[in-house]
């Protein structure tokens, strides 16, 4: 089954995730500007979204990359479906500071179901700058040969196992630390903490 274009929903929540940019969208991204030079200006542009002249043309030629909020606010000034081509041909997010790329699912595979079904047994946390997914069981067989490769081959994440020790029991656990991917998690499991 596809899943529906949630990236307008990441950036609401998780404004600063970057979209790795390939030739398609950098395609997409540059007439999208183009537009926008054309309909408003570029000094209005960055007078209204308050980015200096030499990030958006890093952003531009490719030398950086996007952040989700600046596509959103990007898409606000052009009049054509700018997010449904981004979704459609991005493949790859992730946060400025983390290295890991995080693939974009664009189907609700049975390896996603069991990762999101997984989390009952986990958790996502986010403090400071930190936003981790974390799924522990005590039986590590279940974590080597069916969470990880699903995290593998669902998101392209590589993830290691390690033992914790919590009182009364010791556990194992897979932590993985990325904004994208806590975002990703977050809008498809439709988790929202309750106080």
């Amino acid at each position: 089954m596809k899943l529906y274009n949630y990236l307008p929903e990441i950036v609401a929540k998780y404004p600063n995730i970057f979209l790795e940019i390939n030739e398609k969208n950098h395609e997409i991204l540059k007439s999208a500007y183009y537009d926008v030079k054309n309909n408003i200006s570029v000094k209005k542009f960055r007078e209204k979204i308050k980015i200096s002249k030499s990030t958006i043309t890093s952003i531009i030629k490719g030398e950086n990359m996007p952040s989700l909020e600046f596509l959103e606010k990007l898409s606000k000034e052009i009049k054509w479906n700018f997010w449904d081509l981004i979704y459609e041909n991005s493949e790859y997010l992730r946060s400025k500071t983390n290295k890991n790329k995080v693939k974009i699912p664009k189907e609700l595979t049975n390896d996603l179901a069991y990762l999101l079904g997984a989390l009952r047994d986990g958790s996502m946390t986010h403090y400071s700058n930190v936003y981790e997914v974390e799924i522990s069981q005590k039986a590590k067989d279940w974590l080597s040969n069916s969470i990880a490769p699903r995290f593998d081959k669902v998101f392209g994440i590589s993830s290691k196992i390690k033992l914790i020790k919590r009182k009364p029991n010791n556990a194992f656990t897979i932590r993985i630390r990325s904004a994208a991917l806590f975002g990703i998690f977050k809008i498809l499991s439709g988790y929202e903490r309750h106080n």
